[in-house]
């Protein structure tokens, strides 16, 4: 009997169906599996997260009993693993390895996959997955591939499958066409996380670089008010002019809250307010027993303090100063005084020590001028007040006249009276009485005196 034309037709029919009917499958395979990691892509916000999400979805698409997903490290020679399943536990928890010694070097170094289900058809990549624990049969490797807009391909990694537990006993090329699909989109989930890392490191380093420029900035303005301060203070001739520069320098200068400079008087030895701003006190006061401990502290040590608890405020004739600083003023051999402070926000302790440091030099080469020149107005008053006759004096053996510089013979009363402060007033002794009256006469004006 001769073949039906018909029932051929319908067997052609039934053949390009079922064709047709797989290629669907497949199409849908792969848009569900697009899909699904598209919505677990969306909730992961790290690395380790994408790749397990990759490596779960790979294992889903092409079961297989070993698994790894692979990432690129940056400069492109070493492979980091991220994820994986079924790798001995003596390669540890994310092994690296150079490129060139990994397994799947010729995926990223290609941006090609790779299947192979007959591990002898490739003898050295069978000698390299060789393993004392496992040896590879099949392996299927995918590239993680992003195209920017420039065109230019980019490999990060790789998804790799081996010894499959397909079936059919092989990777399939639809197994690989999925995986292809998957990991294209894991790519571009990496690449987006990567450059949101990149952006979030090159803003915490614009935030700290803008921080460092505030500070510099900061650090310029007090520098030039340092400089200002100290051409200003070269200028003043006075204890009271330096103190105020050294104040209104810490305040205007710095952006301190307040300042008083306290000096120790030389002769009651009390702490006295030489300058002040920000602070209800009057110039000149005098501190008495009324003093802060640790100004005292600061004073005896030597040591710069600052607060150390927020509720310490310093007390300060009635004022109370949060976040405060007592820096002493030390002079070459001796104490002066406690620059107090009240800090501010802005970090002014290097630049406020500088100032204290240079101004105390200053302000202590004054007050020993003051003293130098006090004592040499002491010492040229008693001069004034006090001529001393010393050497020799040439004198006549006969009528006791002095010759002075010029050669002239002077009275003694009067060469006297005209080097020192004496003035002479004339009596006669008695010898002189006796020899010029006689000494009966003598007697009865000495026995009358008596009387």
């Amino acid at each position: 009997m001769e073949p039906n034309c018909d029932d051929g037709k319908i067997s052609h029919l039934e053949e390009e169906i079922n064709s047709l009917s797989r290629e669907l499958v497949r199409a849908y395979q792969e848009i569900h599996s697009l899909y699904r990691m598209s919505d677990v892509l969306g909730i992961r916000s790290g690395l380790e997260e994408v790749a397990q999400a990759l490596l779960d979805d790979a294992l889903a698409l092409a079961p297989a009993r070993r698994g790894s997903v692979m990432l690129l490290e940056p400069g492109g020679e070493f492979l980091t693993v991220f994820a994986s399943t079924g790798i001995p536990t003596e390669f540890g928890t994310h092994p690296s390895m150079r490129v060139e010694d990994s397994i799947v070097g010729e995926v990223i170094s290609s941006g090609k996959p790779l299947l192979i289900n007959v591990m002898t058809d490739h003898p050295h990549l069978a000698a390299r997955l060789k393993r004392k624990s496992f040896l590879t049969s099949s392996l299927l490797s995918v590239p993680l591939v992003v195209a920017p807009l420039t065109g230019q391909q980019w490999t990060l990694g790789s998804v790799n499958l081996a010894d499959t537990l397909n079936e059919k006993g092989y990777f399939t090329s639809n197994e690989l066409k999925l995986l292809t699909a998957a990991a294209a989109q894991a790519a571009l989930t990496i690449q987006n996380l990567r450059l949101i890392s990149d952006l979030k490191e090159a803003n915490k380093q614009n935030v700290e670089l803008t921080e460092m420029t505030g500070i510099l900035f900061s650090q310029n303005s007090q520098l030039a008010e340092l400089h200002k301060a100290g051409e200003e203070i070269s200028k003043t001739d006075s204890v009271e002019g330096v103190c105020s520069h050294i104040v209104r320098a810490a305040v205007t200068g710095f952006g301190a809250g307040s300042a008083a400079l306290l000096l120790l008087d030389d002769d009651s030895k009390e702490l006295r307010v030489a300058a002040v701003a920000g602070l209800k006190i009057a110039p000149g006061t005098s501190l008495g027993s009324r003093v802060d401990s640790r100004i005292i502290e600061a004073l005896e040590t030597g040591r710069i303090k600052y607060s150390g608890e927020p509720n310490a405020p310093l007390r300060l004739c009635g004022n109370s100063i949060d976040e405060w600083g007592l820096f002493p003023f030390k002079g070459r051999s001796s104490k002066l005084g406690v620059f107090v402070v009240q800090l501010g926000s802005a970090d002014i302790t290097d630049s406020t020590a500088i100032l204290v440091n240079s101004g105390a030099m200053v302000i202590d080469t004054l007050m020993l001028n003051e003293r130098l020149r006090k004592e040499s107005a002491r010492l040229a008053l008693a001069e004034a007040h006090v001529k001393v006759l010393s050497g020799m004096l040439p004198i006549c053996c006969s009528c006791k006249k002095i010759r002075d510089d010029n050669g002239y013979w002077e009275q003694v009363e009067v060469y006297v009276r005209d080097h020192s402060e004496a003035e002479f007033s004339h009596g006669i002794c008695p010898e002189c009485m006796e020899k010029l009256y006689g000494k009966e006469l003598c007697d009865k004006i000495v026995k009358k005196g008596q009387q």
